[in-house]
């Protein structure tokens, strides 16, 4: 009927600016729901309830994430922003039980709601190729999403965080962030693993969710594509010359970031 069919219209643009959030409560979903735009609404589906309600911010508590089936909610898009380390985990299998398992999980969930655009956070140097878990498991994610075929997938690989005002303060960050900052400086092709300042990430995320520009069906963004929305364009590093562009210095920089998550 006519009715109807307005009805569905108006489901659909209205659906355009909603989104649901995995991983609000972590520290890249706090910075995303602290940016939210104007006419935008995000249900932040997580474990348990938050401290402090935002607004424009719908929160849905589900104890088992893996358990999704008797949620339906239309949405222009699903961001996860999930993620641990094996150190935190607490062994290899309960890593990979969030950083592969769960977000597969949620991933198959949306797909069968007919969500057309997927965001996942993953890592610089992810390769399901590595000899490390760490990032051999967040290269192994990325194929699996793309083997989901969403009509748009967007794979973020941010370098470690440059977040030295977060607490407690690690000491590794703490001598990592000015270390791998210098490197970049340094070293032209080092720039992904430049830290990443976790604003420049959400609202790089919040560009992709929002922008009318017909998307590829698979976008992977480097840490140098996050940053460059918001600063000069790389291009400012390319004069430089430095004996420090060796491979050998590529592959300790990947071990380094491999280390970083393993702890």
């Amino acid at each position: 009927s006519l009715v109807g069919s307005e009805m569905c219209i108006r489901d659909s643009i209205m659906s355009d600016h909603k989104f649901l959030l995995f991983g609000g409560t972590g520290r890249i979903g706090s910075v995303l729901i602290d940016s939210i735009p104007e006419s935008v609404e995000i249900t932040s589906i997580q474990r348990s309830k938050s401290k402090h309600e935002k607004a424009r911010v719908n929160e849905l508590v589900n104890p088992n994430l893996f358990d999704l089936n008797s949620i339906h909610l239309q949405a222009k898009g699903v961001v996860v922003c999930l993620g641990t380390t094996i150190k935190i985990a607490g062994s290899d299998e309960a890593f990979r039980k969030v950083d592969f398992e769960l977000v597969l999980s949620i991933a198959t969930w949306a797909k069968s709601q007919n969500i057309k655009q997927f965001h996942v956070i993953s890592s610089v140097g992810a390769d399901s190729n590595a000899s490390g878990l760490y990032l051999k498991t967040k290269g192994e994610i990325e194929q699996e999403l793309i083997n989901l075929n969403f009509d748009q997938l967007y794979i973020y690989r941010p370098s470690l965080y440059d977040d030295l005002a977060r607490r407690p303060i690690r000491f590794k960050e703490l001598l990592s962030i000015p270390l791998l900052k210098s490197y970049a400086a340094l070293a032209p092709k080092l720039l992904n693993y430049k830290p990443t300042k976790p604003h420049d990430l959400a609202d790089f995320i919040w560009y992709n969710m929002l922008s009318t520009e017909t998307a590829q069906k698979v976008s992977i963004f480097e840490s140098t594509d996050i940053e460059s929305l918001n600063t000069l364009s790389p291009k400012k590093f390319r004069d430089v010359e430095t004996k420090v562009m060796s491979k050998m210095v590529l592959t300790c920089m990947a071990f380094f970031i491999a280390y970083l998550g393993i702890n």
